[in-house]
């Protein structure tokens, strides 16, 4: 559960402050527990991560996340990514 100081934080504030710490099952579960569009605007918002935002995510999630970004983010986001990445999307994609 949040703490109060985190409902203070804007989302992008939050997530910096996970960048930070490194902490990638923090940033997993702080993800998987946003509204999606508000994920997507994290990747609009910090597109050097834009690929490990996705990547972080359930499948499920990610797979909708990825569906309502503009299309040159996903191909960019696609283009950048891991082989293993790769291979999840394809898979996620593909009932598309």
């Amino acid at each position: 559960m949040p703490d109060q100081l985190d409902e203070q934080l804007s989302l992008q504030e939050q997530f910096e402050a996970l960048l930070q710490k490194d902490d990638k099952l923090q940033i997993r579960d702080f993800l998987n527990h946003q509204n999606i569009a508000d994920v997507a605007d994290l990747v609009y918002e910090f597109p050097e991560f834009e690929s490990q935002i996705v990547a972080n995510m359930s499948v499920h999630r990610s797979a909708s996340v990825f569906k309502i970004l503009e299309f040159p983010t996903q191909k960019r986001d696609y283009t950048n990514a891991t082989t293993q990445y790769h291979r999840i999307l394809a898979q996620r994609t593909s009932c598309r």
